[in-house]
C-alpha cells in the first residue's frame, strides 16, 4: 500500500527584536564541494544600522575561502542601503569577528535582507557539522536593539544516493524519488536500516525546508509513500531543483529531483 502524504503548514512570527539567522538552515553538500553561508535577517522587526556578531565552526571540517578583498563578503542589504558602510573582519581559530555598519545620517534596516556572506570547502568524507552565530547584537545610532532569535546552519556532507536495486533491509538508509523529472505527484521510497526516528523533507536549492514530508518514528525496511509535490503552505513547487532528504538516526542521505512546469 502508497501512503498519500502532503506538506505541513507554518507561518513565522514577527519578532519584538531583530531575528538573525545563518541560511540555508540546512544545506547538503557534496564532498570537496564549495558552498556559501549567508548571515540574513530574515523577517522584518526591530530597525537597525549596524551590527556587531562572533560566528563559529569547525576547522578541522570545513576550510574557509576568504574573498578577495574582504569587502566581497558584505551582504547586498547593507551595501545597498546607502553605498557606504564600516567594516571590520578577523579570522581567528575556529571563529570570525564581524563589525558592519551603514554610515548615512538617519537610515535605518527593517530586514529581511543579506547581512553577510561565508564561503566554505566541504571535506571529503561524509558527515554532518555546524555553523554558529556564537554572538550577535544589533545597534540603531549606537544603542542596542533589542534581541531577537538567531538561528545556525547545518552542514550536511552527502554523496548522492544510489539507485535501489532491492536489497535487504539491513543496507544502507536510502531515499528515491519517481517520475524525476516530475510535473505533479510523485512516489517517494525510502529504506531504513533499523528502527528509529526518521525525517523526511524536501530542499531548495538554497538549501531552505519547502516540505516537512514525514517525521515520526518509523519501522526498518523500505516503505513507499505518494507524495503531492506541495509545499508546506500548501501550494505546488515551483519548477527548479530540489533534494529529498532522509535522516534516519544518525544516518543522513539525499537525491536531487527535478520539478517541471
Amino acid at each position: 500500500m502508497i501512503l498519500v502524504v502532503a506538506c505541513g503548514s507554518s507561518l513565522p512570527a514577527r519578532p519584538d527584536g531583530v531575528a538573525a539567522a545563518l541560511q540555508p538552515a540546512v544545506d547538503v553538500v557534496s564532498p570537496g564541494s564549495e558552498f556559501q553561508v549567508e548571515l540574513d535577517v530574515t523577517v522584518a522587526g526591530a530597525l537597525f544600522d549596524g551590527y556587531d556578531t562572533v560566528i563559529s565552526y569547525d576547522p578541522a571540517v570545513l576550510t574557509f575561502l576568504p574573498a578577495s578583498p574582504p569587502s566581497g563578503q558584505e551582504g547586498a542589504y547593507m551595501t545597498g542601503a546607502c553605498g557606504t558602510t564600516f567594516h571590520y573582519f578577523a579570522a581567528a581559530g575556529d571563529s570570525f569577528l564581524i563589525s558592519h555598519v551603514i554610515l548615512c545620517g538617519g537610515q535605518t534596516l527593517p530586514g529581511p535582507g543579506e547581512l553577510y556572506r561565508l564561503r566554505f570547502r566541504a571535506p571529503l568524507t561524509q558527515q554532518v557539522t555546524w555553523i554558529r552565530i556564537r554572538h550577535i547584537q544589533f545597534y540603531d545610532g549606537g544603542f542596542f536593539v533589542p534581541a531577537g532569535t538567531t538561528a545556525d546552519a547545518e552542514i550536511d556532507v552527502v554523496p548522492e544516493a544510489g539507485v535501489p536495486g532491492g536489497g535487504p533491509a539491513s543496507g544502507p538508509a536510502l531515499v528515491r524519488v519517481a517520475p524525476n523529472p516530475a510535473r505533479g505527484p510523485m512516489t517517494v521510497l525510502v529504506r531504513a536500516p533499523r528502527d528509529g526516528e526518521q525525517d523526511l523533507r524536501v530542499l531548495d536549492i538554497a538549501g531552505r525546508t519547502v516540505c516537512r514530508v514525514q517525521n515520526g518514528w518509523f519501522a526498518a525496511g523500505e516503505r513507499a509513500l505518494s507524495w503531492t509535490a506541495r509545499d508546506d503552505a500548501g501550494l505546488q513547487l515551483a519548477p527548479g531543483l530540489y533534494r529529498m532528504l532522509l535522516r534516519s538516526g544518525t544516518s543522513v542521505t539525499g537525491t536531487r529531483f527535478t520539478v517541471l512546469r
